[in-house]
């Protein structure tokens, strides 16, 4: 389910694939937080077995069902066991996320609404 928190993000799960070409890295993670133009992403710290500051600024694929974009690592931090990753989605990309977080919006409140009857 989506919801919005006070910076105008949704505030929601997604399954996402990552790969970066240029390291030769590919691997799955959850967002906690959609935005128009970005995203943060949740990623075990199983799942890559070098150090993330290596990605900042690499450009990356982003894999959703049968969507894919384009964007750039912008930042990550620790927390726990999980990496946090701020993924910029590219210009020439974003009107296509914005369809996407609209479609899965719509599927998750029309999962959420309950029909009385009179």
């Amino acid at each position: 389910m989506f919801s919005f928190n006070m910076n105008g993000k949704f505030l929601g799960t997604l399954s996402l694939n990552i790969t970066c070409p240029g390291q030769q890295l590919s691997f799955w993670g959850t967002t906690r937080e959609l935005g128009a133009k970005d995203l943060c992403l949740a990623v075990p710290t199983t799942r890559i077995r070098t150090t993330f500051s290596q990605f900042l600024n690499e450009n990356v694929t982003i894999t959703c069902e049968n969507v894919i974009l384009e964007g750039c690592v912008s930042w990550y931090t620790i927390e726990g066991d999980y990496y946090l990753i701020g993924i910029s989605i590219g210009k020439a990309h974003r009107s296509a996320w914005k369809s996407l977080l609209s479609e899965k919006s719509k599927v998750s409140l029309r999962a959420e609404v309950h029909h009385v009857s009179p």
